[in-house]
């Protein structure tokens, strides 16, 4: 039986020293712990701050990488909320069936890596942000 499991909150949990032992107890201890998807800020209604989704899979096989998603630069702005179009929610969802690495917007961290950075699931450990990048290269020209 595949349990499968989304959990939508802060990206504080991603990061922060109070949630470090729940992270490595989902990821080395249970091995449940199969992607991080990092959404835009001032997504939901009742709150601006930015957010994250664990998806969280109880049939994961041994030693299989965890896929860290970037998504937070993919929406558009109705009414001051912002919002994911149909067209980023499809590169979500295919980059997260095909475990795909994307230059910008995913990386599949092997466990090894995961405990190096002390279970930290921050994704600007994991992926470049475009952003980021860009202005690196227009200061250093």
């Amino acid at each position: 039986m595949m349990g499968l499991w989304l959990i939508v909150m802060g990206i504080g949990f991603l990061f922060k020293v109070w949630g470090r032992y729940l992270r490595e107890y989902l990821i080395k201890d249970k091995n449940y712990l199969d992607a991080v998807i990092n959404l835009p800020s001032n997504l939901f209604p009742d709150t601006s701050s930015p957010t994250c989704i664990l998806v969280l899979k109880k049939s994961r096989m041994k030693d299989q990488s965890v896929l860290l998603i970037d998504a937070s630069h993919g929406f558009n702005t109705v009414n001051g909320k912002n919002r994911l179009r149909k067209m980023d929610i499809n590169k979500i969802i295919k980059t997260y069936k095909n475990r795909e690495e994307l230059k910008y917007y995913s990386h599949n961290a092997s466990l090894d890596e995961l405990k190096e950075n002390g279970y930290n699931l921050s994704i600007r450990r994991y992926v470049e942000d475009y952003y980021d990048y860009m202005w690196r290269k227009l200061i250093d020209n």
